[in-house]
């Protein structure tokens, strides 16, 4: 009888808890992958917390991670014979890059004339500016010498710089931009005229910051006398080149497009590129009143020197 009153008792309070709403649950990390899970939690409260690799600029970055684990994975260069060799890489992005293999940056004869060659970073260029007079097809490419005819060609042309002969061993001659486009190959088989590109890396190498390199028609590497390591050491007029790299280069000049005139041998060079701008092509220019390099863009009928660049 006296267990039954109890009972009765107890009824309604078991019965104001549940309406009441009684133990609403533990809050906490409900998340068992979390670093803090709550495994008695029932309400999650919005404080899991993740270990993981925190670095974005890691293979296995986790944005969620808060806590890094140490266990972070970087892609690169895994190959310690390579020149771009990463000790923290674990996994190779395929980036490695090797020094040239011995003896292939060698002179190599085209025309009838053996051009010198030298190896800048990890390219190989002529040392010295192209004088053929045939394509890499065999084909010969024009010679113009009337200035009326130059100021009108949109065929392949070349000349000697004021058609004088005694140019040729340092100046090399002069090409058109339709000589510099054409299939037939201005530069010997397994070289190419190089696309501006080709000519960022080789600044880049000499020093002009990547800040820099894609300014056109406006110095850069002026700071860093990008242009006068590239300029030989004698032939220009009032400045002495450096000749750092042994780029050789020269002070050739240029055949105007409007009239065929020839202008600025002694103070002034310009090598054009495979790359188009518009109607134009890409060239490097070189001045004595300068001590960096130009990236600009000139009329097709403008000449220019050519540099060639192995493949």
């Amino acid at each position: 009888m006296k267990l039954r009153f109890l009972l009765y008792l107890a009824i309604p309070c078991l019965i104001l808890l549940s309406c009441e709403g009684g133990n609403e649950g533990e809050e906490g990390c409900t998340d068992p992958l979390a670093i803090n899970y709550n495994a008695t939690a029932t309400v999650d409260d919005g404080t899991c917390t993740y270990e993981g690799c925190t670095d974005p600029e890691a293979f296995n970055y986790n944005p969620a991670a808060t806590v890094d684990n140490g266990e972070c994975i970087y892609e690169g260069c895994t190959d310690p014979a390579a020149l771009n060799y990463d000790p923290e890489a674990s996994i190779d992005d395929g980036s490695c890059e090797y020094p040239p293999n011995p003896g292939s940056c060698s002179e190599v004869e085209f025309d009838g004339h053996t051009y010198a060659v030298v190896e800048i970073g990890l390219q190989c260029w002529f040392a010295e500016n192209l004088q053929s007079t045939v394509f890499a097809s065999g084909t010969s490419i024009e010679e113009v010498i009337s200035d009326a005819d130059w100021s009108a060609l949109s065929t392949p042309g070349q000349c000697i710089y004021e058609n004088e002969v005694l140019n040729l061993p340092d100046y090399g001659r002069l090409y058109n931009a339709f000589a510099v486009n054409s299939a037939e190959g201005l530069c010997p088989t397994g070289w190419h005229v190089p696309t501006t590109e080709d000519w960022q890396e080789l600044e880049l190498f000499a020093g002009v910051s990547v800040d820099e390199i894609d300014l056109i028609a406006e110095w850069r590497g002026t700071a860093e006398e990008v242009g006068t390591s590239l300029m030989a050491t004698s032939g220009w007029d009032g400045i002495s080149g450096t000749d750092l790299h042994g780029f050789d280069a020269r002070p050739a000049g240029n055949r105007f497009y409007s009239d065929g005139s020839f202008f600025s041998a002694g103070s002034h060079g310009a090598w054009w590129t495979s790359s188009v701008f518009g109607d134009d092509n890409m060239h490097r220019a070189l001045w004595n009143s300068s001590t960096g390099i130009l990236q600009a863009y000139g009329h097709p009928r403008l000449g220019n020197s050519v540099r060639c660049l192995k493949n």
